[in-house]
This record gives C-alpha cells, structure tokens and sequence, in this order.
C-alpha cells in the first residue's frame, strides 16, 4: 500500500517536474521575458504539489472511495464520481494555481488582486473548458480501473505531469499585463 508520504513527495517531484518543463519551454521562447531559471517558482511547484497534489488529492480519493465504492464495476456510480470530482477539482485546483502563481511572483503591490481576478475572467474558463476534456477521459479510466485511491492519485499525478506544464504556462504567461 502507498502511504501518504510517499504520495506527498511523489506530487512534490512531479510538480517540480511539470513547472520545469514549462520554465524550459518558457526560456526556448523568442518573445520570453524571463531570461534565467525562477529557483523560487521551482519551491512553490515543489510546495503546491506536495500539499495539493500529494495530500489533497490523497484524501479527496479516499473520500471518493468511500462515496463511490462500486465505481468500477457500475457505469452509473463511475458517471458520477467522474462528476462529482470535475466539479469541485477543476475550478478549485486551477484557480488556486492561478493565485498561487499571482501572489507569489514580484514584491507585494495593490494590482495583484485585480491580475488575479483578470485571470479569472479569461483564463480560468478556458482552463476549465480543457480540463474538463483532459480530467474527465483521465479521472474514467482511472476510477474504472484503479481499485486503491493511493494508486489512483499515482496514476492522477503522471497525467498531473501534462496538465501542471499547461496550467503553469498558462498561470505564469504575461504575469505583467492586465
């Protein structure tokens, strides 16, 4: 059995891995802005991913065990899992993202909140528009197949590898603008 630690420090690793791909194709970039590695961007994607991905997703699939307990077995009881989890996940997880990536980039300024809520507006629903294509396919197969919620946040944390590098190029792109 996977313990928590161990999905802990797995969701740390492949968050780190996901930002840093996103930082390289960021750096490879004509237009970039950045010009040298954010070592600090790379601590808060090790902290995201150890909090977020490691021990709420950990819980939240417990949680979803319990509450679906034959999903893998039962068309309907998988339909709704899959639901129940798209709903509060997507806007959730990208949103805190989104904030994640505002509040901690540059000194502290009065314009942060109103970025944030700018990228609410525009970019959060896009975001959720994909997700909602990407997460439902992947959260099927995995609550069809996947019978212990540990295993099933290992298998969520490599699909996390695909999405976190496009939710970090999105959250991260034109910080400046408003």
């Amino acid at each position: 059995m996977v313990g928590l630690f161990e999905t802990c420090v797995t969701g740390a690793a492949l968050s780190l891995l996901a930002d840093s791909i996103a930082q390289l194709l960021e750096l490879r970039r004509p237009e970039a802005s950045a010009t040298r590695w954010d070592i600090a961007r790379s601590g808060w994607a090790l902290a995201w991913g150890l909090l977020m991905l490691g021990l709420l997703l950990t819980q939240w699939f417990r949680l979803l065990a319990e509450w679906f307990p034959k999903a893998n077995t039962e068309f309907r009881e998988l339909a709704a899992k899959v639901v129940v989890n798209q709903v509060m996940l997507s806007p959730t997880l990208n949103a805190g993202l989104l904030a994640l990536a505002v509040f901690t980039r540059s000194p502290p300024s009065a314009n942060k909140c109103a970025l944030l809520l700018h990228k609410l507006r525009t970019a959060l629903p896009r975001m959720i528009m994909r997700a909602l294509f990407f997460w439902s396919t992947v959260t099927t197969f995995n609550f069809w197949l996947i019978r212990q919620p540990e295993h099933a946040v290992l298998m969520n944390d490599v699909a996390m590898v695909v999405w976190s590098t496009y939710v970090s190029l999105e959250a991260y792109s034109s910080q400046g603008r408003q």
